[in-house]
Formats: C-alpha cells, sequence, structure tokens
C-alpha cells in the first residue's frame, strides 16, 4: 500500500508540473523559443512536417532514405529537448553531414544525381524555409548589445543552392588533393610547355594573386598542362599586408610559393606585355625586380626587360589584379607610399624608422620635429583603417620604449573623402571604428581630400573651408586602384559585344574586362579567354561584385572546376563533354547537371582591424547578416578567421609565432 501511494503522488506531481507548463506556453507562445521553432518551419520542422516551402529539399533527399530518418529522429529528439533554433539547426545539419558520410558512396552519389538534375532543371524557389540564426544586434543602442530572443533568417533558394555546391566542391577539392599525393603526376620541370607530344591542353594562367591561386590549387594537372607566368612567384594574404608595415607580422609570413601552391604546375617568371586574342599567343618578357605585380604586369607598369617569349595558349586565365591609383593628385605617384606589395609594406616600414631617428638628430627644430613626425593615411577603406591602427600600435609602442621625448609630438592622421570610414559595413560598426581610432588619438578627416602632395606637405581640401597645408613626415595613399597596362590592351582587341557591355559598366567597373556568368570574355573567341578577380566584371550581373580577395578565390576555384569537370566552355549553354551519371566520381561532380552552373558569389563578411586590439567583425551568409561585434570579441574573431584562412600550415604557424613574438618581445624596429 506505501508504494502504490508513492506511486500515486509522484504521478499527480507530473502531471501538475505539465498543466503548468501547457499553462505558461498559452500564455507566452509568441515568447517561447519551443513555440518558435515549431512555427519557424526550419529545416527539421520542414523534414517532420513536409512543409511546402522546402518541398524541392525533401525531393532531393527522397532516395536517400537514411538522411530522411536521421533528420527526423534529430528533430523529434530536440522537439522534445525544447532547443533553441540555432542550436537544433546546427545538430540537424550535422546529423544529415554524419549520415551522408555513413552511406556507401556509390549509392549515396548516384541517389543524389536524379534528384539533383530534377531541381537544377526546375530551379530553386525564391525563397526557402531553411534558416539560420540571426545574430544582429539591434538597431539601436551599443554594438555589442545583442538580441535575447533573435528571430531565424531564411536564406534565398539561390543562397541554398550555392551553399549546397560549394559543400560538394570542397568535397571534390579534397578528393583531388588526396589523389594527388597519393599517385603525383606529370613533373613541370620535365614537360616541354610548348611540345605537340603532349594531348592535355595548354592553360596558361596569368599572375599569383587571390584568383590565380585559388585556380592552380585545384586544377586537374592530370588533364592539363598549366604555365603560371607573373613576374612575382609568391602568393600573398594580402588582407595582413598592412600588419607586415610596422612588423606585427614578417613578410615571408604571410606568402606561399606559387610552385608549393602545386608542385605540379610549372611557372615562368616574367611580365605579360601583350596578348594576341586572334592568334591566342602572348608575349613576356622577363621583369625588372626594382618592381613587381600580382599579375601579369608590374605595379608601375614601366618594369619590363631582358628575354622576351613567346608563348601559345589554348585557354588563357587572366587575372593580372589591378594597381594604386593617383587620380591624378599632382604628388602623389613622387612623394607617397602604396599599401599593395610587400615592397611597399618595406618601404613604409623603413620610412617610418626613418622619421624617428631623424627627428632624434641633435639641433632639429621643434617644428620639424612635428612635421616628421606627423603621418597622413589617404583612404579610409579596410586597407586605410588598418594600416591606421597597426601605425598607431606602433608608434604607442615604440615612443614608450625608445622614444619618450618624442611622444608628445607624435600625430597619425586619416583623409577620408566621403562621410563615413569602411564603406559597406553596419552603420554602428562605421561609428565604433571612428571612436575608437579618435579614441587612441587619430584625427579622422571625414569629407576632406587631399588634393596635392608634395616632399613636406600635404593640402587638405574640405567642403566649405580653405585648403590646409599640413606638414608631414609620411603619407600613405590608399585612396583606390586602376587597371593596369596590359588590362587596358585586351579591352581594346574584344569585339562590339564588349563595348555595349562596357556602356552599361558603373563607374566602379569602368576599365575592367567584362565576362559572361561563367566568367568567359565577351567579345574574345568563345572559350579561349577566362578572366576574373579584380581586373574584370560580370556584365549580367544584376549588382557590381565587390573587389574583395571573397570574390577573386570563390572565382579561381570555379574556373578549376569548370576545367576538371571538361565543359564545354565554346558554347552558349556550357555543358559537360561526355556525362556518364553512373560513374559514382563524375556523378557527384556534376550532380545531376546538363550544363555548367554560373558563377554565384557567397558573401561572409567583412572584417578590419581598428588599432589597440580591437577590430570590427561583421559576419554573414549570402545576403543574410547573421553576426556583428565590435572591440575585443571582434578582435577574436577577426585573428581566428585571418589564422584560418591562412592557405598552408605552414603560414598558420608562422603567423601564429609572430603574434606571440610581437606581443612577447614587441614590434622589431630593426631597419635594413
Amino acid at each position: 500500500v506505501p508504494l502504490s501511494v508513492a506511486t500515486n503522488k509522484k504521478r499527480n506531481t507530473h502531471a501538475r508540473r505539465w498543466q503548468r507548463k501547457q499553462r505558461i506556453w498559452r500564455a507566452g507562445a509568441t515568447k517561447d523559443t519551443h513555440t518558435q521553432r515549431l512555427q519557424s518551419r526550419s529545416l527539421e520542422s520542414a523534414l517532420v512536417y513536409g512543409d511546402a516551402r522546402t518541398s524541392w529539399l525533401l525531393e532531393l533527399l527522397s532516395p536517400c532514405r537514411p538522411l530522411n530518418l536521421g533528420a527526423w529522429f534529430v528533430a523529434k529528439q530536440l522537439s522534445q529537448t525544447r532547443r533553441r533554433p540555432s542550436s537544433a539547426m546546427g545538430l540537424s545539419m550535422m546529423q544529415l553531414f554524419l549520415t551522408l558520410l555513413t552511406m556507401p558512396a556509390a549509392h549515396a552519389m548516384r541517389a543524389l544525381a536524379t534528384p539533383v538534375q530534377g531541381w537544377r532543371q526546375a530551379g530553386f524557389p525564391a525563397s526557402t524555409g531553411l534558416r539560420m540564426p540571426d545574430l544582429r544586434q539591434a538597431s539601436t543602442g551599443s554594438v555589442h548589445a545583442r538580441r535575447r530572443h533573435a528571430s531565424p533568417v531564411a536564406l534565398t533558394g539561390k543562397e541554398v543552392e550555392a551553399l549546397i555546391d560549394q559543400t560538394f566542391d570542397s568535397v571534390d577539392d579534397v578528393a583531388l588533393h588526396v589523389r594527388r599525393l597519393v599517385f603525383g603526376g606529370s613533373d613541370p620541370s620535365t614537360t616541354d610547355f610548348q611540345t605537340p607530344d603532349d594531348p592535355r591542353p595548354r592553360v596558361v594562367v596569368l599572375g599569383t594573386g587571390w584568383a590565380a591561386h585559388a585556380m592552380v590549387k585545384t586544377i586537374d594537372t592530370d588533364k592539363y598542362r598549366v604555365l603560371v607566368v607573373s613576374p612575382r612567384n609568391y602568393f600573398m594574404f594580402t588582407p595582413m599586408l598592412a600588419a607586415t608595415c610596422v612588423g606585427t607580422v614578417e613578410y615571408r609570413s604571410i606568402t606561399e610559393p606559387i610552385r608549393s601552391s602545386n608542385p605540379l604546375v610549372g611557372y615562368l617568371e616574367g611580365e605579360c606585355v601583350a596578348i594576341d586574342l586572334g592568334a591566342q599567343t602572348i608575349s613576356v618578357s622577363k621583369p625588372n625586380r626594382n618592381g613587381g605585380g600580382g599579375g601579369g604586369s608590374s605595379s608601375n607598369g614601366n618594369g619590363v626587360g631582358g628575354k622576351s617569349y613567346t608563348l601559345p595558349y589554348d585557354t588563357l586565365v587572366f587575372a593580372c589584379g589591378v594597381q594604386s591609383s593617383t587620380f591624378g593628385v599632382p604628388g602623389v605617384a613622387e612623394h607617397c607610399k602604396f599599401v599593395k606589395e610587400i615592397e611597399d609594406a618595406r618601404e613604409i616600414r623603413r620610412a617610418v624608422g626613418d622619421a624617428f631617428e631623424s627627428a632624434c638628430a641633435p639641433g632639429v627644430e621643434i617644428e620639424e620635429i612635428k612635421r616628421l613626425l606627423t603621418f597622413v593615411t589617404v583612404g579610409a577603406g579596410p586597407t586605410g583603417v588598418e594600416f591606421t591602427g597597426e601605425l598607431m600600435d606602433f608608434i604607442k609602442e615604440i615612443s614608450k620604449k625608445f622614444y619618450p621625448r618624442l611622444a608628445p609630438y607624435t600625430r597619425v592622421v586619416l583623409v577620408q573623402s566621403g562621410p563615413d570610414l569602411l564603406p559597406g559595413f553596419d552603420d554602428l560598426l562605421k561609428a565604433s571604428a571612428k571612436k575608437s581610432l579618435e579614441k587612441r588619438g587619430v584625427n579622422v578627416e571625414v569629407n576632406a581630400r587631399v588634393t596635392a602632395v608634395t616632399a613636406t606637405h600635404a593640402t587638405i581640401q574640405r567642403k566649405g573651408q580653405e585648403d590646409e597645408e599640413l606638414p608631414c613626415g609620411l603619407c600613405v595613399w590608399a585612396g583606390g586602384t586602376r587597371p593596369r597596362p596590359i588590362t587596358e590592351s585586351v579591352i581594346k582587341q574584344l569585339g562590339p559585344e564588349a563595348a555595349a557591355a562596357t556602356e552599361k559598366a558603373t563607374r566602379f567597373e569602368k576599365g575592367k574586362i567584362p565576362v559572361d556568368a561563367w566568367l568567359r570574355v565577351v567579345g574574345a573567341p568563345l572559350g579561349t579567354v577566362i578572366a576574373m578577380g579584380d581586373a574584370a566584371f560580370v556584365a549580367d550581373a544584376e549588382e557590381p561584385l565587390p573587389q574583395t580577395a571573397q570574390v577573386a578565390a570563390q572565382q579561381g576555384a570555379f574556373v578549376s572546376r569548370l576545367l576538371n569537370r571538361e565543359y564545354d566552355l565554346a558554347t552558349n549553354d556550357p555543358g559537360p563533354i561526355h556525362p556518364n551519371y553512373r560513374d559514382p566520381l563524375q556523378a557527384v561532380k556534376l550532380r545531376g547537371a546538363t550544363k555548367a552552373p554560373p558563377f554565384t558569389f557567397v558573401n561572409l563578411g567583412k572584417l578590419a582591424y581598428v588599432g589597440g586590439g580591437e577590430a570590427l567583425s561583421q559576419i554573414e551568409l549570402g545576403s543574410q547578416r547573421l553576426l556583428t561585434e565590435a572591440g575585443s570579441v571582434g578582435f577574436l574573431l577577426w585573428r581566428s578567421v585571418y589564422l584560418v584562412k591562412q592557405v598552408a600550415f605552414r603560414n598558420r604557424v608562422l603567423v601564429l609565432f609572430d603574434w606571440m613574438k610581437s606581443q612577447a618581445f614587441g614590434r622589431d624596429t630593426t631597419r635594413f
């Protein structure tokens, strides 16, 4: 009897608790995260309840029954444990990928081929039920304040399609790297690029920047003879170039030799000085080592000399990038430093040291000391802001340790022609950047322009005010870019289609090579010339692509996959030359595609360092903004992303040790 009484009492207690929870849920259903998750119709609810908005996803996964069962099981567990939507989304996606990996490879590839072909032909819906957690800050208040109960953000059909494609493409790239390590390939040092005995098509890549490097990393050298032509034999991680100007990291820590990127790709040190689109040949000249560019042209356009070569090609990949622009401002080319190449960073590092050492000389007047220790940065984009932040860190560190007498005379000025810093960032982050720089002593000048530069002064023009002659010891120009001479020569050879596309281009796209959705040059023989990176713009794009490393790297990987899958680029709608969907490897590569998918850029966000251990982090996924952080949290994200995005394990180790070394011992002030 006592046992039965205790059992009934326990049962009644559970019943009362359940009734109390039911009353709470009914009273505040809109505030309850469990109810929100069920109403949001995110991925797990779509798989359980069959939401019509995500019927295409169910159709995609219908042949793969383990995927459906695994996702349903996770959704069921999450609905019982009442987790938040963000956790539910992450665990559901994890379960999907883990289940896919546990399936037999041939079964998974063949099962995915048919439905993928169906939704490629039918097209993705404009809006899907696939949702990501919205971690954006509220529109008012501090930039650190987050929404406590953030609503999920729906992704568009194109964004979901691009994410699925990039996931499978990454698997394909890993398989290519493993095969290259295990089986190797032809040695480029013993293979003559011009020999007629080799049946593989000849691919010439101009440049060693982000686009060219991403392509070289993932190109299949068993199918193509690849030759890289550039006066620069290394790839450079440009987002950290500003840190090398003051010794936070060393130059070699952010570079990778192009031969190390892919040992099976040939390299020729030289500058492309001419391209004949009709004869499909290029002319290469030995570069002048006093300067170098990221692509097939030197930074000043005059770095040629020495022996010349003429090379034929079957496919030319143009990734020459851009060069710094002076916008016709008098004295900029003669007296300013740029932040574009390793040589520029070395010159800036040497010039900053010269300014402090010259100010220490005996007999120097106070006014001259103030001039020498005034540093002007023109342009408040990511490059200009990051350089200003790094320079301010360097000045505060060495002034305290080595030049305490000169500390009161140092001054850093940041000049921006527009009303805000960092165009493209969130408004709260722009305000936070300006506040952080001014708090550390930077004089931020907005709505101002530098109209002339001499060896000792910079003329600043403000709206509604008289021009000011600002004495300065160093002026760093980060004000914009312009096309290289080789790019202009290619545009002159293009047909009338290119001229029509150029007329519709925005002012940011003027002077660039027009390309179609598959990055083939408009007006050139179809399929023979591909242009990507900062030197090109997509003629039919809904909105212009940003001039960032993200775009260039994604375009480079996209072009290599076009070539690896042997799409017929000489046709208007390029499709696979020899499709065989019964082959598991080709099935996972093509995924039922009857023609090559056009290039789709997936925006992952923006980062910028502002000095003093603070940074701005704007994390995005496509058109949706997920997270905005400033201050120390943004700095942690900034360093984490930059460390992970290094292109090789060697670079990650070197950059990490450089950060630790500069933190423990300070930045090196040695000048060579």
